[in-house]
């Protein structure tokens, strides 16, 4: 699947770049070439950035959903007991609306 973000601000960790279009084909940005895409989104007015990591969480029920939500693409849970650690992990596994 080919997905173009236009006239979108992005930032990349270190610089932001006011306006531009971004690809992403196949789960990875790639540069922006001819052909046709899929889905396009008018990114005017919002800011791309990298998907960021807790390093230190306590998740349970819903949570990796909620802080997917807020940016963050991937928890590192702290304490938590198997069964819900299982769940988390098969839900990561087969769910794109979760943080890993």
């Amino acid at each position: 699947m080919r997905t173009l973000i236009r006239n979108v601000r992005v930032f990349d960790g270190e610089r932001t770049v006011p306006q531009a279009d971004v690809l992403i084909d196949g789960g990875r940005i790639a540069e922006v070439t001819a052909g046709p895409v899929d889905v396009e989104v008018d990114g005017a007015g919002k800011t791309l950035l990298p998907g960021l990591i807790d390093a230190h969480a306590h998740a349970w029920d819903g949570d990796l959903e909620e802080a997917l939500k807020f940016g963050v693409t991937t928890e590192l849970d702290m304490n938590n007991l198997p069964p819900i650690l299982a769940e988390q992990r098969r839900q990561a596994a087969e769910r794109d609306d979760v943080a890993d």
